[in-house]
């Protein structure tokens, strides 16, 4: 395992907090101050990556749902594959907002988003 695996290793195992994170300060925060595009562009990038990443399971769950079980896996990998240039058309979208949202939210949604993106790469990969 060299560098590069553990350094995707760390964001993907990082992103999950960097988002709990974000979702607290938007939460407590920017409720009380005035609606800035700062604050929509940071709000928007974290709904973004959360739908993202609430797309994975429904996904697979849908895959074992929708397909049937006489289907060979081919199809179920097609389906899924069919999925992923959506998925992470949101999660580039939410990373280029996340550089115009709050400075202080900027490094946790590029985090989350970038993690996201890194999860969904590897675990479909063979």
């Amino acid at each position: 395992m060299g560098v590069g695996d553990n350094v995707m290793t760390a964001i993907i195992l990082i992103a999950p907090f960097a988002a709990i994170y974000s979702w607290f300060y938007c939460i407590t925060r920017l409720r009380k101050e005035p609606a800035h595009w700062r604050n929509r562009a940071s709000v928007a990038s974290l709904v973004l990556t959360s739908l993202a990443a609430a797309l994975w399971p429904l996904m697979v769950l849908l895959m074992f749902k929708l397909i049937p079980n006489d289907k060979d896996w081919g199809v179920r990998a097609a389906w899924a594959e069919a999925w992923h240039p959506h998925i992470f058309r949101a999660l580039l979208a939410a990373l280029v907002l996340s550089f115009l949202g709050r400075p202080r939210l900027i490094i946790p949604l590029a985090l989350a988003s970038i993690g996201t993106a890194l999860f969904g790469v590897l675990s479909t990969a063979p």
